[in-house]
C-alpha cells in the first residue's frame, strides 16, 4: 500500500504528518457526545436482575476484556435501577471507553446496554463514524498514557478524553479504512487464534509426557532405545490417583526418599546479607523459576527464609491451584525461596528424577485437593511429604530423567517459536491500525480488493 500524495503537519509530536485533505480536531468538539457512566445501589436487590429475569446489560471493565464486542456482561440492571443511577440504554455499536483500571480500552457494544462510572460511552456526530473512531482510539493507546494522571492507579476523566486529539478524514475514507481494519485485524485475530491454539496443544502433550513416562515409564520406542523393557507388566500400586505402574517399581512415600525444609535463615541473621529472593508470583508452571529480587536481609519481607541449593525442587503450599513447582539448578548464591513453598531434597532419589515425579498432573492435583481453604488454599509441609511417589531401578530413573528433559526442551522451544510469532503479529497489528488512521498508508484501494492481507505474510 502507498501512501498518500501530500501531507501537512498535524502540530502533535507523536501524530507527525497527515494527509492534507483529512481535518485535524478534538474529540469532544462538535465530532461526539461524551456520556458517563453509573452503578445501581448495589445494596438494593430490586435495582438487579436475577439469572432468567429481564434486566439491561451492565458494563464494568472485566466485561471490556473479553474482546473488541461487549455481548454479554456479568450484571443486568433493572428499570428501577436504571432511573435510580440516571442511566441510559446506549445503542448497539456505541463505542465505550475505559478510564479507570485497564485505562484506554476500548470495545463496541454487541447489545444495547449501560456501563458503569470508569466507562465513557462516545457517540459520534454527523461528521464521524463509530467504526473509525473505534480504531482511533486503538491506535492511540499508548499516547493515552501521557494524559494520565497518577494517583493509586492511572486514570483518566471525561474532560481529558473530550480533549484528545483526533484527525478526520472524509466520511468515505473513514468508513473504507473501518472496512479495512475491521477485515485485516480479523484475519490476523484468527492467526492468533489458531497459534493459542497450538500452544495449549503443546502444554496438554507436554502434561499428559510427563504423567506417562514417571508413571508407566519410557515409551516403547525409547524405552528399546535405552535397553529396558518396552511393555513391562504393571501391578496396583495402591495409591488411587497413581494407578498402576511397572511391576518393578516400587512405590514409596516421598518423605522416605526425600527431606523437606531442611535448611532456612533466622530472625538473627546479619540484617546486610545479600539474598536472591523468589515469591510464589516469579515461578510459571511450565518455566519453573522466572525471576528473582536481590535485596539485603533487613529488607526482605518476613516470608523470605527457606534456603535452596542445586538440586532441590519447591512445591508451593499455599495458593496451590496456581501449581508453582520448580526445580532448582545452578541457583544463585543465597538464594531464598518464600515459607509459602516446600523445599524437597531428594535423599535415596535422583534429584533430576524427583523434579520431574513433583510436576507429575496426578500427583499436584493431590495436592490441589489436599489443600484447605476457599480464598488461599494451602497445604502443610509434612501433608506433602506423605504422598506416594514412583521409583523405578537408578538406571531407567535416569533414562527417564534424560528422556523428558529432551522431548520437553523441543516441546518449549517449538513454544517460544510459536509465542515469538504471536508477538510479531500483534505488533504489526498495532502498526496496521496507526498506519491506517493516522494516514501514513491509503487503504482506500484495499478496502474491498483484500490488497495488503495478513496471509500474504509470513
Amino acid at each position: 500500500m502507498q501512501p498518500y500524495s501530500t501531507y501537512r503537519d498535524s502540530g502533535i509530536e507523536w501524530l507527525g504528518s497527515i494527509p492534507s485533505h483529512w481535518e485535524d480536531s478534538r474529540l469532544g468538539l462538535s465530532l461526539a457526545r461524551v456520556i458517563g457512566g453509573g452503578t445501581p445501589d448495589t445494596a438494593r436487590e430490586d435495582y438487579w436482575a436475577e439469572e432468567g429475569e429481564d434486566g439491561v446489560p451492565w458494563v464494568a471493565i472485566g466485561d471490556m476484556s473479553v474482546g473488541g464486542t461487549v455481548r454479554f456482561t456479568k450484571k443486568r440492571a433493572t428499570p428501577a435501577g436504571m432511573v435510580a443511577a440516571g442511566l441510559r440504554v446506549l445503542p448497539v455499536g456505541t463505542v465505550i471507553y475505559s478510564m479507570y483500571a485497564s485505562v484506554g480500552a476500548v470495545a463496541r457494544l454487541g447489545v444495547p446496554a449501560a456501563t458503569n462510572q470508569a466507562i465513557l460511552s462516545l457517540v459520534p456526530k454527523e461528521s464521524l463514524t463509530a467504526s473509525f473512531l473505534y480504531w482511533w482510539l486503538n491506535s492511540i493507546q499508548q499516547p493515552v498514557l501521557a494524559f494520565t494522571r497518577e494517583n493509586t492507579q492511572s486514570n483518566l476523566n471525561a474532560q481529558t478524553v473530550r480533549g484528545f486529539p483526533l484527525v478526520v478524514p472524509p466520511l468515505d475514507e473513514q468508513r473504507d479504512i473501518a472496512a479495512f481494519l475491521d477485515r485485516e485485524t480479523e484475519r490476523i485475530d484468527s492467526s492468533i487464534a489458531k497459534k493459542r491454539l497450538l500452544i495449549e496443544r503443546l502444554q496438554e502433550y507436554r502434561t499428559a509426557l510427563i504423567t506417562r513416562t514417571v508413571t508407566r515409564g519410557l515409551p516403547p520406542e525409547a524405552a528399546r532405545a535405552a535397553g529396558l523393557d518396552p511393555s513391562p507388566r504393571l501391578k496396583p500400586s495402591g495409591v488411587e490417583w497413581l494407578g498402576d505402574v511397572p511391576e518393578h517399581w516400587d512405590v514409596r512415600r516421598l518423605r522416605f526418599v526425600a527431606s523437606i525444609n531442611d535448611d532456612a535463615l533466622t530472625d538473627g541473621e546479619d540484617p546486610l546479607r545479600s539474598i536472591s529472593y523468589v515469591d510464589i508470583s516469579s515461578v510459571d508452571a511450565t518455566l519453573g523459576v522466572t525471576r528473582f529480587d536481590e535485596m539485603v536481609f533487613e529488607d526482605a519481607p518476613s516470608r523470605a527464609r527457606r534456603l535452596v541449593q542445586d538440586g532441590d525442587t519447591i512445591v508451593s503450599t499455599v495458593r496451590t491451584y496456581l501449581r508453582a513447582i520448580a526445580p532448582i539448578t545452578n541457583p544463585k548464591p543465597e538464594m531464598v525461596v518464600s515459607t509459602g513453598f516446600a523445599v524437597v531434597r531428594p535423599i535415596n532419589l535422583d534429584a533430576d528424577f524427583a523434579s520431574w515425579v513433583l510436576r507429575e498432573q496426578g500427583l499436584v492435583d493431590e495436592i490441589v485437593a489436599r489443600s484447605v481453604g476457599v480464598s488461599y488454599p494451602a497445604i502443610n509441609a509434612p501433608e506433602i511429604g506423605n504422598l506416594a511417589v514412583p521409583i523405578p531401578p537408578v538406571g531407567e530413573r535416569r533414562a527417564i530423567a534424560d528422556f523428558l528433559e529432551m522431548s520437553t526442551r523441543l516441546n518449549d522451544e517449538l513454544r517460544h517459536q510459536i509465542e515469538n510469532a504471536i508477538e510479531r503479529l500483534l505488533e504489526y497489528r498495532a502498526a496496521l491500525i496507526t498506519a491506517a488512521v493516522t494516514g501514513k498508508i491509503d487503504v482506500r484501494g484495499a478496502a474491498t480488493s483484500g490488497r495488503g492481507s495478513v496471509e500474504s505474510r509470513p
